[in-house]
C-alpha cells in the first residue's frame, strides 16, 4: 500500500491518518529531546560533554546510551511501516464504523418503550397482548403452571416428551366409550393410542399417518383424512365449539420464529373455562418453553367442570395485586341493561347499600347476619315485606326475643349443621343447612336473600346454588363481602368465581359498587323468576 491509497480514502480518514502520524513522531521526538537536554548538572565536569549518541566519562572512556538507541530504532522502524500504516487505519476505522452503526440502533428504540395500560381498558376475559415475547412467554407457562382441578383419580399416559392425564373420578365404569384424536402431524403418537382402549376412535389426520397399525381391534372405526391441517388456535377454537367431550387432550407446537402464537395460544387457553367450561388438571411441557423459545412443546390436559370446586385461570402473572385488580374490574363493570337499581343509602351500624324492592304487597326478605347488628328498627326500611333474620353471632341473640329472629349461621355444608368456634369469644356458633332456614322461612317465594358476610363465612356462597331450593324461589341476591388487606391470590380468584357462579345459574349482575379497600357490595337477580 503506497500513497495511491491513502489519496483515494475519504477526506475525512485521510485527516485522520495525518493526526496519528504526527501525534506518534511527535511522541517520541519529544521524550529524544526531553532526555538529551533536560539534564542539566552544574557539578558537570568540562571534560564532560553531551553528545546525542555518546557520553564521555571524566576518564575518557566512552560508552553507549542504550535507552537513547533504542528509541531512535523505534523511530525508525516507524518510519519503515508507516507505509502500511493504511490497514491499521482501515482497521481502526471500520471499528468506529460498528460502533456508530450500534449506537444507531440504540438510539431509534425510544428510552420510554413502555405504554402504561390502565385497568380501566382492561377486559378482563379478553386480557391484552403485551407486544414483548419473554413476558408473552412467561406469561403462558404460569397460567399452565396452576391447576383448575385437583382429579384424585386419574392415569397418566405418555412418553419421554411428556405425559396427558385422564382423569376418573367418580367414574364406576373406566371404559371410554367415543374418542375424537385429531392431528395434523404424521407423529404416530403410539403410546397413547395404545394406551387408550374407547370403543370407538374418529381419526381427523393427514396422509401417511401410520398409527393405525398399532391399533389392532379397536372395534368400530371412522376415518377421516384430511391432506391438510394446521395445529392453530383459530383451528382449535372451532372444534372447541362444536366438541361435547368430557375431557380433552392438547398437544401445542410452537418453533422458532413463531413467537406471534404465545398471545394466541394464551388468550384461547384462557378463554377455555369461561367460554367452554374446560378446565386445566395437567401440563407438561419441553425445555424449549422458556424465554429463549426454541422448539416449544406443551401437552395440556383438561375435564369439562362447572361446579366450585374449579379454581379460575391465572390472570397475568397471577399475583395478588393482578388478581385483586380482577375482582375490582368485575365488580365496578356493567352492562347497561343490568343498571336498573334503585339503591337504599348504608344505614349507620346495620343493612349495606342494596337494592330496593318496588313492591306494594306482601314480600319476604331472608337477612343472614355475620356481624354485630344493633339497631332491629333497620328493618324498617324493607317494609311492607317481612324479614327473617338469622345470624350466630353472640352480641345479636338479645334479639332473639323479637319475632323472627333466629340464633343460627348458614352451614358450608349441603347436608350437615355443626358448630364453629367465634374468633371473639368462647361461644360458639351455630350453623344449619340451608334448607333447614327455608324449612324455618316456610315461604314459597323470597323476594330478597341478603348475606352481610364479616370475613371467610364466603365459604358458604357455593352451598346456596348447591341448593335448589334457593334456585327455584329466591328473586334476588344481595352480598355484603368482606376480604382482607393482604389476602391471598387464591382467595380472590375463588371469591370471583362463586360470582361468576351464580351468573352461570342465571342470576344477572344488577349491582355492584366498592364501598372500601375490604368491602364490597354486590347484587344478583334470578333471571328465571323475573
Amino acid at each position: 500500500m503506497g500513497n495511491s491509497t491513502m489519496e483515494n480514502i475519504p477526506a475525512e480518514q485521510k485527516r485522520y491518518k495525518e493526526n496519528i502520524l504526527i501525534f506518534i513522531n511527535m511522541l517520541y521526538l519529544e521524550s529524544i529531546f526531553r532526555e538529551l537536554f533536560s539534564k542539566k548538572n552544574s557539578n558537570q565536569s568540562a571534560n564532560q560533554s553531551i553528545n546525542p549518541l555518546l557520553i564521555v566519562e571524566k576518564s575518557g572512556m566512552r560508552y553507549i546510551n542504550g535507552l537513547l538507541v533504542l528509541r531512535l530504532i523505534t523511530v525508525c522502524t516507524i518510519i519503515f511501516i508507516v507505509k502500511d500504516l493504511d490497514v491499521i487505519y482501515d482497521l481502526i476505522w471500520l471499528s468506529i464504523d460498528l460502533l456508530n452503526a450500534k449506537f444507531s440502533y440504540e438510539s431509534i428504540i425510544p428510552k420510554n418503550n413502555v405504554s402504561v395500560l390502565d385497568w380501566k381498558d382492561v377486559d378482563i376475559f379478553l386480557p391484552p397482548k403485551l407486544n414483548d415475547t419473554i413476558a408473552e412467554v412467561l406469561r403462558l407457562n404460569e397460567l399452565l403452571a396452576h391447576k383448575q382441578y385437583k382429579c384424585e383419580e386419574g392415569i397418566t399416559v405418555g412418553d419421554n416428551k411428556g405425559a396427558f392425564t385422564i382423569c376418573t373420578d367418580g367414574r364406576s365404569n373406566k371404559t371410554i366409550r367415543n374418542a375424537l384424536f385429531i392431528s395434523g402431524s404424521q407423529d404416530d403418537f403410539a403410546f397413547y393410542l395404545t394406551a387408550v382402549t374407547p370403543e370407538r376412535w374418529t381419526f381427523f389426520v393427514p396422509e401417511g399417518f401410520k398409527a393405525f397399525d398399532n391399533l389392532g381391534n379397536s372395534g368400530e372405526s371412522r376415518m377421516t383424512r384430511l391432506q391438510k391441517l394446521r395445529d392453530v388456535p383459530n383451528l382449535m377454537e372451532q372444534v372447541l365449539k362444536v366438541l361435547q367431550s368430557d375431557q380433552l387432550h392438547l398437544t401445542i407446537e410452537i418453533g422458532r420464529n413463531m413467537e406471534n402464537l404465545f398471545y394466541d395460544w394464551y388468550l384461547l387457553l384462557y378463554q377455555m373455562y369461561f367460554k367452554y367450561h374446560y378446565a386445566l388438571i395437567g401440563a407438561e411441557s419441553s425445555s424449549g418453553c422458556d424465554r429463549a423459545t426454541r422448539n416449544c412443546c406443551y401437552r395440556l390436559s383438561f375435564m369439562k367442570k362447572e361446579h366450585h370446586q374449579v379454581d379460575l385461570p391465572v390472570f397475568g402473572f397471577g399475583s395478588p395485586v393482578e388478581e385483586k385488580k380482577r375482582l375490582m374490574k368485575y365488580l365496578t363493570t356493567f352492562r347497561k341493561e343490568n343498571m336498573g337499581c334503585n339503591k337504599v343509602s348504608e344505614i349507620e351500624n346495620g343493612i349495606p347499600l342494596l337494592c330496593k324492592l318496588n313492591v306494594t304487597e306482601k314480600c319476604t326478605i331472608v337477612y343472614v347476619s355475620y356481624r354485630g347488628f344493633e339497631v332491629v328498627e333497620n328493618f324498617e326500611h324493607f317494609l311492607p315485606c317481612k324479614v327473617h333474620f338469622f345470624s350466630p353471632v353472640e352480641s345479636n341473640k338479645r334479639l332473639v326475643s323479637t319475632e323472627n329472629v333466629y340464633p343460627y349461621g348458614i352451614s358450608p355444608y349441603f347436608s350437615k349443621n355443626f358448630t364453629v368456634p367465634d374468633g371473639n369469644d368462647n361461644n360458639p356458633w351455630l350453623l344449619i343447612t340451608l334448607s333447614d332456614i327455608f324449612d324455618i322461612v316456610n315461604e314459597l317465594r323470597v323476594d330478597k336473600f341478603i348475606m352481610d358476610l364479616n370475613g371467610g363465612e364466603w365459604d358458604v356462597l357455593p352451598v346456596l346454588l348447591e341448593t335448589v331450593q334457593f334456585k327455584n324461589i329466591v328473586l334476588d341476591v344481595d352480598l355484603r363481602i368482606r376480604f382482607w388487606i393482604g389476602e391471598d391470590n387464591e382467595n380472590y380468584r375463588r371469591i370471583l368465581m362463586y360470582f361468576l357462579q351464580f351468573e352461570n345459574f342465571g342470576f344477572r349482575k344488577s349491582y355492584s359498587k366498592i364501598v372500601n379497600v375490604t368491602t364490597a357490595i354486590i347484587s344478583f337477580r334470578n333471571t328465571l323468576l323475573a
